[in-house]
């Protein structure tokens, strides 16, 4: 019930994104597919489905990769939708949870990213 708005007016799917994100001073390009995204007057959804048969039991032990994609998405889309609130959401097909993981995670997936992307510059 509370996912609705992912497929109400301001909803697409298959919404293709792309551009470029600054970290640490090192601006990197980014694109992907996003599966469902709404657009509200103050927020944005973005939700990806995964279909892992493993459905982590509590958003911290997300596999990492997928938390860099949304967190990847999330700074895009700050930047196409400035001043609205960006939220991240995963859908997992084996058993319809839906996890919507806090910016502290995301943040962290990104400091990953910064100090790798650091280490070949």
């Amino acid at each position: 019930p509370g996912n609705a708005g992912m497929f109400g007016p301001g909803s697409k799917a298959e919404a293709g994104i792309a551009g470029t994100i600054s970290i640490g001073g090192t601006e990197l390009p980014v694109s992907g597919q996003i599966d469902r995204l709404a657009v509200s007057d103050d927020q944005v959804i973005v939700c990806d489905y995964k279909t892992n048969r493993i459905v982590p039991d509590n958003d911290s032990r997300t596999d990492p990769a997928y938390l860099l994609q949304m967190a990847l998405y999330r700074e895009l889309l700050k930047q196409i939708f400035p001043g609205r609130r960006i939220v991240c959401r995963l859908v997992w097909v084996e058993n319809g949870k839906v996890s919507e993981p806090d910016d502290s995670l995301l943040d962290e997936a990104l400091t990953g990213i910064m100090a790798s992307v650091q280490a070949y510059v």
